[in-house]
């Protein structure tokens, strides 16, 4: 449960946010209002003061004539009882000076701001100054003498006066202010928080779904639909998990009873998990005596580099193959394997499934069939003459490849065809076709015995030998034709011409696709070059890019680069979803020299001008990674040494294609740690190194050092430790920020770069990372937790040295000062380590 301090609770938060609002608000008013009330004063004080000169003014005048100065001071005491009037003094020649209040003794000592007051008239409002006093002077004549009348008013007396009157209607307003605020909070917590409070308690106490009902039904309104809706998100979770659960079993029990032979296994290559059709294939007595055993010990030697290249091929197929044998005590077997791969969420591989199909009986069967046909092939192909077999209702039966080439038909296109003597022969071009046609009518008619005759024709002199063919009993069941050039020797030189010419060409377009190492380069180089070399209307080339979501890759070149006009734009198209998955699904090259009209993927050819096409796979052993094809356009045909070319190439380049894919893999790989597929050390430097070479750019190198690391390992288990480094790399990776580089470098050291961080926001990251390491265990053998710490250090540029080597060199004898003063701690500071140590 997640403990919820009391300044990061919702309501605390919302009873702060009003109570600060009504202080500032009342704060604020208060402020306007001791502002407003300066200039209301003065004019007050200054109009109190006129109507009080004009009452001493009558008073004067009534009673000079009436009374002694005594009399008259005494009743003019009445009108200083005010504290803002200081003193006042009435002067007449008649009468001796008056003077009440508190006067200086002498008129140089008043320190005041002179207002004159005229007999007639009022003031303008702002003549009584409130920062000092004011002698106010109001002369005015009694009987034809000037009575002097002057009052000394106190304008800070008054200000203070005025102020302590505000001040008190202010704490009135304050007060009645805290009542409504307190009763507001009383409602606030009826109403709203005290709900509120309730449902945050069952969520912290991780309750069931039943409580919040509960608390529904106790509620009303958004409160209660609110209780509601966290139980029943809580009952769809609960069902949610237990349909998982479900799952998971009927998947272990899938395992367990799959009808295959299925392994698992870890990084290092040990089974982890086996099920009962793998004891039995491996021999052995139960599927748990396969664990902890290493997958490579009953894989034959020689087969084990395969094992871990098509293991390797995991992030190029989905389901890689292979096919290896296995010794299961005195016994060989022959297994196909595929592989799967199994992730966590993050997409990184966990483990390898392995699924095992015995397939010896099926590979010797193959073996046999495969050694029958090749000799029968071999003897029929690699005659010199061309071979054809006539059954006995006219049709072909059987012909060799020789056959098809010198009639330039495809070989499949003969097979069943009517044999029509007086067109089958006319790709020859024999010179006397009407001496041709008679003569062999005549050997064809013959069923005792073979014969033989020859004829010019337009490539040369062919000999026609007629056999017939019978049965046990002595029925004709077929004729066989045998027709041999009896030019061989120029038939040989022009042969072996075109052949160097070939492997000239070949040798070149090989040294060029040796040095290109991206997939792209090889494409465009392999098309341009196999333009020239084909002599071709058109190449193209589509490659089945690995990975889910991608599009296929294509390259069409006829003449001059790539072509993105409407109409090879449909061509693109036609073979990427019609042609290739035809090419992929045959073992052989295809060839139409005349393009099959019914075929929808024919038609968008005609219409590119293309009407001979040859296609092949680009495949390497048993992956296919996409196909490579030739065309002609109408009133050309591709010969045989086209097909050559291409049943030649296509291995060669599907062999460059998988050696670059692996060779991207292979940088991958050399930069990365195997066990937390973090970067490595060699990736960690390169990266430092090309901060170094930005003068004046901070950036900051923290190494974390995971704390009896040594007694751990030798503690738990390989897998365990494993584990534990892992768990290292996703809290560095959780906690420092997307652009810091988080590697390991050796053992259980581990490396933060941080560009343009400087060495005090390194430090605080540094402790942070200390603090969250701190709050992890780890299970040891004997079930205790035990916490783990580690000891940090931190360099930084240019504050700790400019160069990779003085800044790690720092950071290294920091994460040594840390340990030697009891690690689980920072170290950042050379002096305040030296002083905790002191």
């Amino acid at each position: 449960m997640v403990l919820v301090r009391l300044h990061q609770s919702v309501v605390t938060r919302l009873v702060a946010c009003l109570v600060l609002g009504g202080v500032c608000i009342s704060a604020g008013l208060s402020l306007q209002e001791l502002r407003g009330s300066e200039a209301q004063l003065q004019t007050q004080i200054t109009r109190d003061v006129t109507q009080t000169v004009r009452q001493l003014q009558q008073v004067l005048a009534d009673d000079l004539d009436h009374h002694t100065p005594p009399q008259l001071a005494e009743r003019l005491e009445v009108f200083i009882a005010d504290e803002w009037i200081a003193g006042m003094r009435v002067a007449w020649s008649d009468w001796a000076l008056i003077e009440l209040g508190r006067w200086p003794s002498q008129d140089a000592d008043i320190d005041a701001a002179v207002w004159s007051l005229p007999e007639q008239g009022m003031s303008g409002g702002d003549e009584i100054n409130l920062r000092r006093s004011t002698l106010v002077k109001a002369p005015f004549l009694y009987r034809g003498s000037v009575v002097t009348l002057e009052l000394l008013v106190d304008g800070p007396a008054a200000r203070r006066q005025t102020r302590s009157h505000i001040m008190r209607h202010l704490a009135g307003q304050w007060l009645i202010l805290a009542v409504m605020t307190l009763a507001g909070l009383l409602m606030l917590r009826w109403w709203f928080t005290g709900p509120l409070s309730k449902v945050a308690k069952l969520v912290h106490c991780t309750s069931s779904p039943q409580p919040f009902y509960q608390l529904a039904r106790q509620m009303s309104g958004e409160f209660a639909q609110l209780a509601e809706a966290v139980g029943g998100m809580l009952a769809r979770i609960d069902a949610t998990s237990q349909a998982l659960r479900r799952r998971e079993r009927a998947f272990e029990n899938l395992y367990q009873f799959a009808p295959a032979a299925m392994v698992s296994l870890n990084r290092s290559g040990h089974i982890i998990e086996a099920n009962r059709r793998a004891a039995q294939l491996l021999g052995v007595d139960h599927e748990s005596a396969l664990i902890d055993r290493a997958v490579l010990d009953v894989v034959r030697p020689e087969d084990r580099s395969l094992l871990w290249q098509t293991i390797d091929r995991l992030d190029l197929v989905a389901a890689p193959r292979c096919e290896l044998r296995i010794e299961t005590g005195e016994k060989t077997i022959d297994v196909l394997v595929e592989c799967a791969g199994v992730r966590d969420e993050d997409g990184v591989l966990q483990s390898v499934r392995l699924s095992l199909l015995d397939v010896s009986e099926s590979k010797r069967l193959q073996r046999e069939l495969a050694d029958k046909s090749a000799l029968l092939n071999l003897v029929i192909d690699h005659m010199s003459d061309a071979i054809l077999l006539v059954d006995a209702e006219g049709r072909v039966a059987a012909h060799n490849q020789q056959l098809a080439t010198l009639l330039h038909r495809r070989s499949d296109s003969l097979i069943g065809q009517v044999y029509d003597p007086q067109t089958f022969w006319d790709d020859l071009g024999v010179l006397d076709q009407e001496l041709f046609l008679t003569r062999l009518r005549q050997i064809d008619a013959d069923d005792s015995r073979s014969a033989r005759e020859r004829f010019e024709t337009r490539v040369g002199t062919f000999l026609f030998q007629g056999i017939p063919v019978h049965d046990a009993m002595s029925n004709r069941v077929g004729r066989l034709w045998v027709v041999q050039e009896t030019t061989p020797q120029e038939r040989s030189q022009r042969l072996l011409l075109q052949q160097t010419s070939q492997l000239q060409s070949l040798k070149h377009l090989g040294q060029q696709l040796c040095g290109i190492g991206t997939v792209d380069d090889l494409l465009t180089t392999a098309c341009e070059q196999l333009y020239e070399l084909m002599g071709v209307e058109a190449v193209g080339m589509a490659i089945r890019w690995p990975g889910a979501g991608r599009r296929n890759r294509q390259l069409l070149h006829r003449g001059h680069g790539p072509y993105l006009l409407a109409p090879n734009r449909a061509l693109i198209d036609t073979v990427e979803r019609q042609l290739m998955p035809r090419i992929l699904s045959s073992q052989a090259a295809a060839f139409w020299p005349d393009l099959p009209s019914r075929e929808q993927w024919a038609t968008t050819f005609a219409q590119a001008g293309l009407t001979c096409l040859a296609a092949a796979a680009l495949r390497a052993g048993t992956d296919s990674h996409g196909i490579l094809w030739i065309a002609q356009r109408g009133g050309e045909r591709l010969e045989r040494h086209h097909i050559y070319l291409l049943e030649t190439l296509c291995p060669v380049i599907a062999a460059r294609i998988e050696v670059a894919q692996l060779n991207k893999r292979m940088r991958q790989l050399h930069l990365t740690d195997p066990v937390t597929c973090l970067p490595n050390r060699q990736q960690f430097e390169q990266m430092v190194q090309r901060l170094v070479l930005r003068p004046g750019y901070p950036w900051a190198a923290i190494l974390v050092n995971l704390d009896h690391f040594r007694h751990l390992n030798q503690t738990l288990d390989h897998e365990q430790a494993d584990s534990l480094l892992q768990t290292m790399g996703s809290v560095l990776t959780t906690v420092c920020r997307k652009d810091c580089l988080i590697a390991r470098l050796d053992g259980a050291t581990f490396g933060v770069l941080c560009p343009g961080m400087p060495g005090d926001a390194a430090a605080v990251l540094a402790q942070r990372l200390c603090t969250v390491i701190a709050e992890q265990h780890v299970v040891m053998p004997d079930g205790q937790k035990q916490r783990l710490t580690a000891s940090v250090g931190v360099a930084c540029c240019p504050g700790d040295g400019t160069t990779l080597q003085a800044v790690l060199d720092r950071a290294r004898a920091r994460v040594e000062t840390a340990r030697r003063c009891g690690r689980d701690r920072v170290v950042s500071n050379d002096a305040r380590a030296r002083k905790r140590a002191s």
